[in-house]
């Protein structure tokens, strides 16, 4: 099974927050009715680091010459792909565990420019 969950974009303090942080201080039914939050799934794999990658993560390649911003896309049967240079990008073509985490769309929408 799955392993679900989850991390936020605090909109007002300008910051990713975890999900145990957020269900300490919010009521957890009304988490995702709030407009301060911008909520991201954990996508069930991890980069070539390790590191769990999430919906909103920027991923590049190990050339450094591809990024990606990681989504949800029901167009794509209902799994996670990537975003990027007009063309979309999904495991098929190049396997997560060699591509690296470099920021996301929340804190990093530089990385993406020209993209």
């Amino acid at each position: 099974m799955r392993d679900l969950r989850f991390r936020a974009w605090d909109k007002r303090h300008k910051a990713i927050v975890s999900w145990e942080l957020i269900l300490k201080h919010c009521d957890r039914l009304s988490i995702l009715s709030q407009s301060e939050f911008e909520v991201m799934q954990f996508i069930g794999l991890k980069d070539k680091n390790g590191r769990e990658i999430y919906e909103g993560d920027i991923i590049q390649s190990e050339d450094k010459l591809r990024k990606w911003s990681i989504e949800y896309s029901t167009s794509q049967g209902g799994r996670y792909i990537g975003k990027g240079l007009g063309r979309t990008w999904n495991n098929n073509l190049l396997p997560f565990s060699d591509l690296e985490i470099i920021g996301n769309i929340y804190e990093n929408k530089d990385l993406l420019k020209g993209e």
